[in-house]
């Protein structure tokens, strides 16, 4: 997709709405991560999505990630180290119509 492709740390992909998918294996390594378990994140921290076929990140849809954080400006991620696949893979691995309008990466 894009080769090379660098992150400015701007967040607007983590300010979008929409679902977070997790898969078992994010459950997984976000529960240890946080030093809380599988279970318990998935528990408080992630909801069946509105289709009911997976788990994804809880809160409104409308709103900004969770795990979104910003320090003077700059966007991070809290959980940067174990965050979802859906996260890891963009936009390299998959993106939508009208990214690069959003995205200050380059």
């Amino acid at each position: 997709m894009d080769a090379g492709f660098s992150c400015n740390r701007c967040g607007n992909c983590c300010k979008r709405s929409g679902e977070v998918a997790l898969t078992a294996e994010d459950v997984e390594r976000i529960g240890s991560f946080l030093g809380i378990g599988a279970e318990r994140f998935a528990n408080t921290m992630a909801r069946l999505s509105s289709d009911r076929r997976q788990l994804v990140l809880d809160g409104d849809e409308d709103a900004p990630c969770i795990f979104l954080e910003f320090d003077g400006g700059v966007a991070s991620c809290a959980i940067d180290p174990v965050k979802p696949e859906q996260c890891r893979n963009f936009p390299e691995k998959w993106n939508y119509p009208g990214w690069r309008k959003e995205c200050m990466g380059k």
